[in-house]
């Protein structure tokens, strides 16, 4: 029995994933999905803690009208954030927190949005502009979160 190839093999059931493989089926084309894990989302979920509920990756996006035709054609309603949902934490110091930056770090950066030029000068990194222009409480605060992989120095 001869079976036929797909037209696309998706390695990995994440976000990006799934999105690309159901573009490909709205086009009518054929995918394989392969995920290593026992569930789909990649690094999308949720944890229940003493605090309330985490999550563990983004758990929104954007609208747009690309969203809402993939939305339509696939047959789904778009759902608003509810106002408790809106706060967001950074867990800091052991607990999460609304506004994580000390009072000097605040003063940090209000001196660096107002005082400092923010041009970025020739050769300098992100990390080390952010450490010029904010200072390096919110830089190590807020900058570490996304950018620790791709600035070994935080």
């Amino acid at each position: 029995m001869r079976t036929q190839s797909p037209d696309y093999i998706v390695i990995g059931a994440g976000f990006t994933g799934l999105l690309y493989s159901t573009l490909a089926v709205l086009e009518g084309r054929s995918v394989f999905l392969y995920e290593k894990q026992n569930r789909s989302g990649g690094l999308v979920g949720s944890i229940q803690t003493p605090f309330g509920l985490v999550e563990t990756a983004a758990n929104g996006i954007l609208n747009s009208y690309q969203l809402e035709e993939l939305a339509s054609a696939l047959g789904l309603k778009i759902l608003t954030t509810e106002k408790k949902s809106k706060k967001r934490f950074i867990w800091k110091n052991g607990s999460p927190r609304r506004f994580p930056l000390s009072f000097l770090d605040t003063l940090r950066v209000l001196y660096g949005i107002l005082g400092i030029s923010a041009e970025i000068r020739a050769g300098e990194s992100v990390y080390q502009w952010g450490v010029r222009v904010l200072g390096k409480g919110a830089v190590k605060t807020y900058w570490s979160l996304a950018l620790a992989e791709f600035t070994p120095e935080i």
